[in-house]
């Protein structure tokens, strides 16, 4: 499947070859222990696409599973939430730090008390007014609503009554859930197509999900063995979706915003856009010649790549102060928003680029330290120990 163990496997089979003792006589159990040794040294490179496109080739390996999902996690930023008007972060300690502006939730006071009763958190989703959160038990919780009258309590216990949880990734009202069991779950408020027959039975098809991405038009899945599907609204929006589903040795997925695209973050550390939302208010075309990428985010008509060495790059829309995440470094997750983009620091700090229009002012983050930064370990037990 992927380059590197490959070449690990011919060269293997060429040394049988002029030992005389063929190939099948070499212990599957030695191979593994190469191209775990080969991850290891990528992992120690900050090279995580590509140690996952290698620890992929692995079946059946506790050690490689467990890196596997450490890694996905590493890439998938899902410690760090961009609110638009905000920013919410898990801490060392499992509890979510939130930065926020007025007019983010319903009820400021409130929510701000809410999130700070939260335990273990794992996983946060938010992007427009509000956030959602797993604990480590897959237990959810949110705090959600733009205005007043807005009424999110069916949307809660929907997605209450899923738990526990492996992922969730939800904007405003819509959301796209995966239980422990891997069966995903989708709901979208001002969208039939979900409950379509049709699109059910797609959906129930879908197993061994990595990565999830949905919007109110589509919902889309990453694989784990690197390839995408999805479900769409009608036919016209599946067709211009379609050269996803030739995408391979995709490792993370992000997108829609208000262009629709989606970025797929390949195990070489380069990066594919969607062919449906490439020219629409934004331009991507320049992602293309990025390389040693370890992860993307899709913002409102943005997107960001964080490099291997810390620093970023970022093709779209970009305003003059959205520019300055050109010379940030030491970075370690990024989220792209619409006015506002975030980075997390590897000291554990926030920084952010841009500025909200309208003369309304972006929250404070010099409180936000000591943030949680995600680390990769080789085996159970080394994990269990931290």
């Amino acid at each position: 499947m992927f380059l590197k163990s490959l070449n690990t496997v011919l060269s293997i089979c060429v040394l049988c070859v002029f030992t005389g003792t063929g190939c099948q006589k070499v212990p599957s159990q030695r191979l593994e222990e190469e191209l775990l040794l080969q991850a290891q040294t990528l992992i120690e490179e900050k090279k995580y696409p590509q140690a996952i496109g290698l620890l992929s080739d692995i079946a059946d390996n506790e050690s490689a599973a467990i890196q596997l999902e450490q890694l996905y996690y590493v890439i998938s930023g899902d410690y760090l939430e961009n609110l638009e008007m905000g920013v919410a972060a898990i801490d060392r300690d499992g509890r979510v730090r939130l930065a926020a502006a007025p007019g983010c939730f319903q009820d400021q006071e409130t929510a701000l008390r809410t999130v700070e009763e939260w335990t273990d958190i794992r996983i946060l989703s938010g992007r427009q007014w509000g956030l959602d959160a797993l604990d480590k038990n897959g237990g959810f919780h949110t705090v959600r609503g733009d205005v007043v009258s807005d009424d999110y309590s069916e949307r809660n216990r929907q997605i209450a009554e899923l738990e526990p949880l492996k992922l969730i990734f939800s904007c405003n009202y819509d959301y796209t859930a995966q239980t422990v069991d891997g069966t995903i779950y989708a709901y979208s408020r001002f969208s039939d197509y979900l409950q379509e027959e049709a699109v059910k039975q797609h959906m129930a098809l879908w197993t061994d999900v990595r990565d999830i991405v949905s919007g109110p038009n589509m919902t889309a899945v990453l694989y784990g063995n690197g390839t995408v599907d999805f479900v769409c609204e009608n036919h016209t929006c599946e067709s211009e979706y379609d050269d996803m589903r030739e995408w391979t040795d995709i490792v993370a997925i992000d997108g829609l915003g208000v262009t629709g695209c989606i970025a797929g973050l390949r195990a070489d550390g380069t990066v594919l856009v969607s062919n449906h939302g490439m020219g629409n208010r934004a331009n991507f075309y320049e992602a293309k010649e990025w390389t040693d990428v370890i992860a993307v985010s899709m913002g409102f008509d943005s997107l960001l790549g964080l490099k291997r060495d810390g620093t970023v790059v970022a093709a779209g829309n970009l305003s003059v102060g959205q520019r300055d995440v050109l010379e940030w470094t030491d970075i370690v997750a990024v989220a792209a928003g619409q006015n506002v983009h975030v980075g997390l620091s590897a000291d554990g700090s926030i920084v952010t680029a841009g500025e909200l229009p309208s003369g309304l002012r972006f929250p404070d983050t010099e409180e936000m330290k000591e943030l949680y930064i995600p680390v990769v370990f080789t085996d159970a037990v080394e994990r269990d120990l931290k």
